[in-house]
């Protein structure tokens, strides 16, 4: 993958920590580990560096590694607690917070399927033209 972008970047690290850093102690952990290495297999550069669907999705991703890989109660509620309460990128930038309360982030739309969208609206209205010229 490019690294271009701080999302690029924690992308690869949140990549780095499931697959490399933190081993996988419980079965429905490297359950986990083996789905988030079959999406960031495919992970494209442009999505990687710009699409906020990738980054929200590779950090729910490393909620669920860290909840599944919780082997006590007091792991898993220390794992929610950092994913409920500690800082998001949004909010270290200045904008607001969008995690939802479980911890999670809605992905955002896709700029491919909006690029797609709109391309298909401007290939609709370039027919419509065509079509009313004749």
């Amino acid at each position: 993958m490019l690294v271009l972008t701080d999302q690029a970047r924690n992308i690869e690290a949140i990549a780095v920590y499931i697959g490399q850093r933190e081993p996988a102690r419980t079965a429905d952990a490297v359950t986990v580990r083996d789905e988030w290495q079959r999406f960031y297999s495919v992970l494209g550069d442009y999505e990687a560096n710009y699409e906020q669907q990738a980054y929200d999705r590779a950090r729910n991703f490393r909620l669920r590694f860290n909840l599944a890989n919780a082997t006590t109660e007091a792991e898993r509620l220390a794992a929610l607690e950092q994913a409920t309460r500690g800082m998001s990128t949004e909010e270290m930038n200045g904008a607001p917070d969008r995690r939802r309360t479980d911890g999670t982030y809605v992905p955002a739309p896709s700029g491919s399927a909006e690029l797609a969208r709109n391309v298909a609206i401007g290939l609709g209205v370039l027919a419509l033209v065509l079509v009313l010229r004749k």
